[in-house]
């Protein structure tokens, strides 16, 4: 029996599978978190290798995972509405995307490290 998590992340690579060739994907709402992401990324980069915009807003990413770096043609990624809690950690990984040219995020102030 597939657990709720093995299920969600299928359907996110369905998701992902779908929008194969795009240049754009939005993950909006859909409750990913930063281990989802973590797991999600070497897929995203087989899949969508000329991947530019990148948007996560409203999801349940508490840090970024270090593997953000192996979508390389980045440069424009949205994380609004999501509880970061360290943002020295973000720079950290923002750091190693090298293509990255545009970045939207809020910091909730009472959960900021």
């Amino acid at each position: 029996k597939k657990s709720l998590a093995m299920a969600k992340m299928e359907e996110l690579k369905r998701f992902v599978a779908s929008n194969s060739g795009s240049s754009n994907l939005m993950l909006d709402r859909m409750g990913i978190t930063t281990e989802a992401l973590e797991e999600l990324i070497p897929f995203i980069a087989q899949r969508l290798q000329n991947l530019n915009s990148l948007a996560l807003k409203n999801n349940r990413l508490t840090k970024l995972p270090q593997n953000l770096s192996l979508l390389t043609s980045l440069s424009s990624l949205t994380l609004t509405s999501n509880p970061l809690t360290n943002i020295v950690d973000c720079c950290g990984v923002l750091g190693e995307v090298q293509s990255l040219r545009s970045l939207s995020v809020t910091i909730d102030e009472e959960e900021a490290v």
